[in-house]
């Protein structure tokens, strides 16, 4: 998506992962593999994970931060949420550890029994084992952070379910 919104605004995007959109997938790819000297600039959350300029500046690289959005939980009232939960909600999906987590603030501990109970979609193996740490049930993990990895995820779990 990132790499969409560059494009669109004129600016051709250097590295984009084939398989993976997170720090891990940046790190695999062979052009960040040498990077000795090299000035980088990493645009992402307030906050976020420090993976990936850690790892930059272990190559060598001089790498500095635009911290340029956050997340941020929202206030309302989950209330009405919770009670149609078991009627309403199948699956829920979360793209990073930081949502997860103002999830289950968001619902509090009386839905944060029910998130539990759930069946929740993530999309890393890291994402996977917070959720099995915050006693998440059933964890599914997508292929990918892409849009179409994540439909093919939910696709699977529907299609799994109907048997």
């Amino acid at each position: 998506g990132s790499a969409d919104a560059l494009a669109a605004a004129g600016r051709a995007v250097d590295l984009v992962p084939a398989q993976r959109f997170d720090s891990e997938g940046l790190l695999a790819m062979p052009q960040l593999v040498s990077v000795r000297g090299k000035r980088i600039l990493i645009f992402r959350g307030r906050g976020g994970r420090s993976l990936l300029g850690d790892s930059l500046r272990l190559r060598g690289a001089h790498v500095d931060y635009a911290e340029v959005y956050q997340r941020v939980r929202p206030r309302v009232d989950a209330a009405p949420l919770l009670q149609r939960w078991a009627g309403d909600v199948d699956l829920v999906t979360t793209t990073s550890g930081e949502i997860l987590d103002n999830l289950f603030a968001l619902l509090g501990s009386g839905g944060s029994a029910q998130l539990r109970d759930t069946p929740l979609l993530v999309i890393s193996k890291r994402m996977q084992e917070q959720a099995r740490q915050r006693g998440c049930r059933q964890v599914i993990l997508g292929q990918g952070a892409d849009d179409g990895s994540i439909l093919r995820a939910v696709c699977d779990w529907a299609a799994a379910r109907a048997r």
